[in-house]
């Protein structure tokens, strides 16, 4: 993968200061899992906003690592919060509504690899819609599965219990 060229990180900065110029707010949002599709989603729903995301130290270059860096009062502070999955958004929205939107957003999504279930479901028993190479991930897993003629079969009913299961 190629390396982001210095041009890509000046671009970023300079992105970041015209936002600060033409924006009244700034905020850092992280998202666990973040697909292409929710952030898509959700430039739509904030057509009017930026959303700025690119490498954490270089947006923190942008918002000031320290009080003498900053390009505004107070907005160094931003840079301790720019970790992991984090980005910025940019808005004239005023603080109650961007706030009560992300505190009701959820978008439901697939699970991946080493995600907890988040309710309990039932798997019948009988063929289910796998391949057969998925069988020995599936043992793996804890589900009673068999090859039946080139057919994944789950051997008898089978409970899969929510990480928030009491």
């Amino acid at each position: 993968m190629k390396k982001q060229g210095r041009k890509r990180k000046e671009a970023v900065v300079d992105t970041i200061l015209e936002c600060l110029e033409s924006y009244s707010h700034v905020y850092v949002f992280s998202m666990d899992g973040m697909r292409t599709s929710i952030v898509k989603d959700l430039r739509q729903k904030f057509a009017d906003d930026r959303f700025v995301m690119g490498k954490q130290t270089v947006m923190a270059l942008a918002v000031g690592r320290s009080a003498e860096e900053e390009p505004k009062q107070n907005l160094h502070k931003l840079s301790e919060h720019l970790t992991g999955n984090a980005g910025l958004l940019f808005t004239n929205r005023k603080q109650k509504e961007v706030v009560a939107f992300f505190k009701a957003f959820s978008e439901p999504e697939f699970a991946t690899g080493g995600a907890l279930a988040v309710s309990d479901y039932a798997i019948p028993a009988g063929p289910v819609a796998f391949q057969h190479t998925m069988a020995d991930p599936l043992r793996k897993l804890g589900l009673p599965v068999m090859l039946r003629n080139g057919t994944l079969m789950c051997e008898r009913d089978h409970q899969v219990r929510s990480s928030c299961a009491t």
